[in-house]
């Protein structure tokens, strides 16, 4: 796999992080949600969210202020440089600049 083999926008299927101990931690649950893109120009950004999210009442048009902030706190946003590690030809490790947990 190239960085070529991954410019472009991708849906998420997995997220964990893995303590020295070996602790997996599942912030957004089993199932997160989430969209990524990757430029050639070694650029990323991420919107990742919890997938048992409240759905907006009224739909994305008519949000009430209480939707607005349980989805801004079960969301978050990354974007920035990123670079890779390639392992057995799978996608195993990004490194991002910036981040921000919304809740």
């Amino acid at each position: 796999m190239a960085v070529k083999d991954i410019i472009g926008t991708w849906d998420l299927i997995s997220l964990f992080a893995k303590s020295t101990e070996g602790e997996i931690w599942k912030i957004f649950g089993a199932d997160p949600v989430g969209m990524l893109t990757y430029t050639a120009e070694w650029t990323m950004s991420a919107v990742l969210m919890k997938p048992n999210r409240s759905r907006f009442t009224d739909g994305i048009d008519a949000p009430t202020v209480e939707e607005l902030r349980e989805a801004f706190l079960d969301s978050t946003l990354i974007a920035g440089p990123f670079h890779w590690i390639s392992i057995r030809k799978k996608l195993r490790t990004m490194y991002w600049q910036a981040g921000f947990r919304c809740g």
